[in-house]
């Protein structure tokens, strides 16, 4: 599977969305991002993750316990991956330009 950090890194957020009970955020290419773990945003938007378009990503930090995607902007996007994160079997689904499909479980 390739490195999150290679797929998001530069990308451009054009759109951002709640859908039901998971997060979308829409690239500027038309890639997309489906977020269905908890999610916290922190900086100077804490609590409030939705006002990220215009915003580009510019590095991806994974460890054990959580995915943080950091935005140009200082805005951190974080994604836990702790077992009581999960509301599904899926964390994360990342679907390309492309229609290329990578799945977090």
């Amino acid at each position: 599977m390739p490195d999150l950090s290679t797929i998001l890194v530069g990308r451009k957020v054009q759109q951002t969305a709640e859908i039901h009970d998971y997060i979308q955020l829409i690239f500027d290419d038309g890639a997309r991002l489906n977020i269905f773990n908890a999610v916290e945003m922190e900086g100077e938007l804490a609590g409030e993750y939705l006002p990220l378009p215009g915003s580009t990503v510019s590095s991806v930090l994974e460890s054990d316990t959580a995915i943080e995607i950091v935005f140009s902007d200082r805005k951190v996007l974080r994604v836990g991956m702790s077992n009581r994160d999960y509301s599904g079997p899926e964390a994360m689904e990342y679907v390309g330009a492309d229609k290329q499909r990578i799945v977090w479980s």
